[in-house]
């Protein structure tokens, strides 16, 4: 698994960076698999290219260096840019989209709650709003996405305090079939067990309905989420 980031200033006011980290098979290691005797039939690049769906990973050919098999596509909204626009969550992320209004008004509850259980009623790390998370069909079961999302919050974060959001709700794959995505709430809440399973919290408590996302939150930058593997691609070591 290697790490690919980068980050994109979105805008000089708001200060939002957009990221994104794979999960890849790169073709220089199906070449060493292919001349290393240990390995009994190495899949090659033809093979993974039988893989590929036609229309959600239309770019894959001959030519790409790289079989992507998880992504995780992020926004990052530093603590420094609150501090200077000095406003709640929703006060600042609404000026973004209707999705960032959401998880701004999910952190001035989860605030709220802190407020009121703590002596310290504010979140004082960035903000990492993770927006879509995708496995290919084929890697399913492997733990790649848990462990991605928990070596990229690792690797990107910025400090003490930091909190990721994520709007619980299926979506169709962009690395599988061009179909729709089972948005019922039995499907829901086996996507928020998932999440509960790595470290992350439902922000605001309610029933689950169809087609209506879960926001959960999870705190993390003292250690890594609660994955395991993760000292296999070099975390928590």
């Amino acid at each position: 698994m290697d790490f690919h980031g980068f980050g994109r200033l979105e805008s000089y006011e708001y200060g939002r960076f957009q990221h994104r980290a794979e999960a890849v098979i790169l073709r220089d290691t199906l070449q060493q698999w292919a001349q290393a005797e240990e390995i009994e039939n190495p899949p090659t690049w033809e093979d993974l290219l039988k893989l590929a769906y036609p229309g959600t990973q239309p770019y894959l050919d001959d030519e790409d260096p790289a079989f992507v098999v998880g992504r995780i596509d992020l926004e990052e909204h530093p603590r420094i840019t609150r501090w200077r626009l000095n406003l709640s969550w929703s006060d600042w992320l609404r000026s973004i989209d209707a999705v960032s209004a959401l998880v701004g008004e999910v952190l001035d509850e989860v605030e709220a709650g802190m407020a009121q259980f703590q002596s310290a009623g504010r979140v004082e790390g960035s903000l990492f709003h993770i927006r879509n998370v995708a496995i290919h069909p084929e890697f399913h079961g492997q733990a790649i996405g848990r462990r991605l999302i928990a070596h990229t919050l690792w690797m990107m974060h910025r400090g003490v305090g930091d909190v990721a959001v994520i709007l619980v709700l299926p979506n169709p794959n962009p690395l599988g079939p061009a179909e729709p995505a089972d948005q019922s709430s039995a499907e829901i809440r086996k996507l928020t067990r998932y999440y509960r399973g790595m470290g992350f919290t439902r922000s605001i408590p309610g029933p689950i309905v169809d087609g209506q996302p879960v926001p959960m939150h999870a705190f993390f930058g003292t250690e890594p989420l609660r994955v395991s593997g993760l000292h296999e691609i070099g975390v928590g070591e």
